[in-house]
């Protein structure tokens, strides 16, 4: 159609944000590329992704990123190179392997965590993205809220029957507990309490979006004389036919009564 846009909507910060949000919720905790372990969950992989696509993305000028002055960005780069050193001044000596491959894992999940903050703090140039990318995290985090209520009343662990091809399932440290008679439902969360740190930040965010959701559109008033309402030709022409119309009437009646 002339004059409506077709070009595809751009990939931006806020797009990338939802996929890690929807891998980091949806996907239970337990399966991992089996390759990397531990370290090997699909959110996290994806984390580290995002990483490299910002480094990337700071070297293209048709990228809008912040490029101005920006304290979590430079609080970020002090947390990393904190992390960077320890793990530097840890390998200076012979360590065990398990300890070796928790060092390693470490900079697998740091690198995942810059990618996420830098590009929630630097990509998201809008405040209207903002808001749409803290309505995703709410619709995510319902649906583990939902799966965590089934598990409460039900007492089955939903996610053991969840197979995606090429994901292993790493050993879990906890299941479902009994605790006092109640069910400790943990959803696709690594435990309950990482559970119920999920949903207790989320709250403010779920009822900030409740609290000021703008009104649903009302229908428009109809126009006088119906749904539609044409142009005055239209009108003219309509009046005409009904004029015509009673005319032939009345001369119907004249001759029947003659």
């Amino acid at each position: 159609m002339a004059g409506v846009s077709t070009a595809p909507r751009r990939i931006d910060a806020v797009t990338l944000l939802t996929a890690y949000v929807f891998l980091l919720t949806i996907i239970p905790s337990s399966l991992v590329v089996g390759s990397f372990g531990a370290a090997g969950a699909p959110a996290a992989l994806f984390a580290v992704i995002l990483l490299c696509w910002y480094v990337l993305a700071r070297q293209h000028p048709g990228i809008t990123q912040d490029r101005g002055p920006q304290p979590v960005r430079v609080a970020a780069i002090f947390f990393g190179c904190a992390i960077a050193a320890a793990y530097v001044a840890a390998n200076r000596t012979t360590m065990p392997v398990l300890q070796q491959n928790g060092a390693d894992r470490g900079l697998i999940v740091l690198s995942g965590w810059l990618g996420v903050l830098l590009l929630a703090a630097d990509g998201i140039d809008r405040a209207d993205r903002l808001e749409a990318l803290l309505r995703r995290v709410v619709m995510c985090v319902t649906a583990m809220a939902a799966l965590g209520i089934i598990e409460f009343f039900t007492g089955v662990d939903a996610t053991k029957y969840v197979s995606i091809p090429g994901l292993t399932v790493h050993t879990q440290f906890t299941d479902l507990m009994n605790r006092g008679g109640l069910v400790r439902a943990i959803a696709t969360a690594a435990q309950p309490l990482e559970f119920a740190a999920v949903l207790a930040m989320s709250l403010p965010l779920a009822i900030h979006q409740a609290r000021f959701a703008p009104p649903p559109a009302a229908d428009p008033p109809l126009a006088a004389g119906g749904p539609h309402r044409g142009s005055a030709a239209d009108d003219c022409v309509t009046i005409r036919d009904l004029r015509a119309r009673r005319n032939r009437h009345r001369a119907l009646s004249n001759l029947a009564e003659t």
